[in-house]
C-alpha cells in the first residue's frame, strides 16, 4: 500500500505531501502583510472570497527569509473546510510512496516542532524526499487566526509596501504581475465559466512561451538517465525508463525554428500522448496551466499560414508576452519525427 504524494522543492530541498490535502496549485500572488501574525506567515490573500494565510516553510524551519520569485507557486491545502497556502519553488510529479519505503526521522534537533511537521523520509528516484504531515502544517497555518471571509484584511497603507521588499528584483512589471494574479484569484469560481475555455499547459522552450492542449499531457517528469539511440536523427534525444516503461524523448525545437543549443541545466519532460503514440517532449520548463477564452486567441497570419498552419493554432497573451499555441497532435504525427526501425 502507498499514498499518492505531490512532490515539490523549496530552496534546494525536496518535499512530498499527501494529495488528499491538496485543493489546488497556482502561481504566487501578491500577499498582504497583517500585523500580529507569526513571522512564518508572510501574508494573506483572497482566494475566491476566502482569506488564506500563507506559510513559508523556510522560515517555519528556522532558516533566514528568502526573497520570493515570480515563478514560485502556492499549494493550497484543505482540511475540515479550512484552507492554508504553502509557498514552494517548483512543483513536480504526483508519485506513489510505499509505506514500507518511508523511514522515520530519528535525528535529534533543537527545533522539535520540525519532527512534528516531517513524518518521515523516502527515496523518490535519485532524491531523498521529506514527507510533510499536512495536518500539522494546517495547525501552524491557523492556530487562533480569525480571518474574515470575503473581505480584504484591514491594514495600514505602509504595510502593503512590504511586499516589494519580499520579492526578487522588484520592478513595475513584476509588481504588476503579482498584483494581477491576486486580483484574478479573488474572482469567485463558477463551474459554468469553464465551458468553452481551452485548458492549456504552458511550457518554456528556447526562451519562448508555448501552449499545448492539456488533454494531450499525461504527466510531467524530470529528465534522468537517458540512453542514446544509435543511428537516429538529431531530434531523437534517446530513451528513458519512466517507472518501468521505456519512453522515447523528442526535441521539437527544429520544427519550431528555435536554435538547437543546449537545454537549461534542469530540463523537464512533458509526457504527451496522441492516440496510440506516447512520447516525452524535452522542454526547458513547465510553467503553468491556464484556461484560454476563444477571444484571447490570435490566429496565425495568412502570410505564413501555408507553412505552419498544421503545427500552430495561434497566439495568446501570457505574462505580458505572447505565447505560441502548438497543435501537438499534428506535430507528433509529422512523418520526420517517426523513427524507421527498418532503415
Amino acid at each position: 500500500m502507498g499514498n499518492q504524494s505531490l512532490t515539490f522543492t523549496l530552496h534546494g530541498s525536496h518535499y512530498a505531501i499527501d494529495t488528499i490535502a491538496v485543493k489546488e496549485i497556482h502561481n504566487l500572488p501578491e500577499l498582504t502583510h497583517v500585523e500580529e501574525l507569526p513571522p512564518y506567515i508572510p501574508g494573506v490573500y483572497n482566494l475566491h472570497g476566502k482569506i488564506l494565510p500563507v506559510i513559508d516553510l523556510n522560515i517555519l524551519f528556522g532558516h533566514p527569509p528568502e526573497r520570493y520569485r515570480l515563478n514560485d507557486s502556492i499549494i493550497v491545502l484543505e482540511s475540515g473546510g479550512n484552507l492554508t497556502g504553502l509557498i514552494v519553488n517548483d512543483v513536480y510529479d504526483v508519485v506513489t510512496i510505499l509505506l514500507e519505503d518511508i523511514e522515520t526521522v530519528r535525528i535529534s534537533s533543537h527545533k522539535p516542532h520540525i519532527h512534528h511537521l516531517i513524518s518521515g523520509e523516502a527515496k523518490v528516484g535519485e532524491d531523498i524526499v521529506m514527507i510533510l504531515d499536512h495536518s500539522k502544517i494546517m495547525d501552524f497555518g491557523f492556530g487562533n487566526l480569525d480571518l474574515k471571509e470575503t473581505e480584504e484584511p484591514e491594514v495600514e497603507e505602509h504595510l502593503k509596501t512590504e511586499w516589494e521588499s519580499k520579492i526578487q528584483n522588484p520592478n513595475s512589471g513584476i509588481l504588476a504581475e503579482f498584483h494581477k494574479r491576486s486580483i484574478s484569484l479573488m474572482q469567485p469560481v463558477v463551474s459554468e465559466d469553464l465551458i468553452g475555455l481551452m485548458p492549456t499547459a504552458v511550457i518554456g522552450l528556447g526562451g519562448e512561451f508555448f501552449g499545448i492542449e492539456l488533454e494531450t499531457v499525461r504527466e510531467v517528469a524530470d529528465i534522468k538517465d537517458v540512453t542514446p539511440i544509435p543511428c537516429c536523427p538529431k531530434h531523437i534525444v534517446g530513451n528513458m525508463n519512466l517507472r518501468g516503461n521505456i519512453l522515447t524523448l523528442i526535441d521539437i525545437r527544429e520544427i519550431l525554428n528555435l536554435p538547437l543549443n543546449r537545454f537549461t541545466e534542469k530540463p523537464k519532460i512533458v509526457v504527451a500522448g496522441v492516440e496510440e503514440l506516447l512520447v516525452g517532449l524535452v522542454v526547458d520548463d513547465i510553467l503553468d496551466v491556464v484556461y484560454l477564452k476563444p477571444s484571447e486567441i490570435i490566429h496565425v497570419p495568412s502570410a505564413i499560414i501555408a507553412e505552419s498552419e498544421e503545427y500552430l493554432r495561434g497566439n495568446a497573451p501570457y505574462r505580458g508576452r505572447m505565447m505560441t499555441l502548438l497543435n501537438l497532435s499534428k506535430i507528433l504525427k509529422r512523418e520526420e519525427l517517426i523513427v524507421n526501425q527498418e532503415a
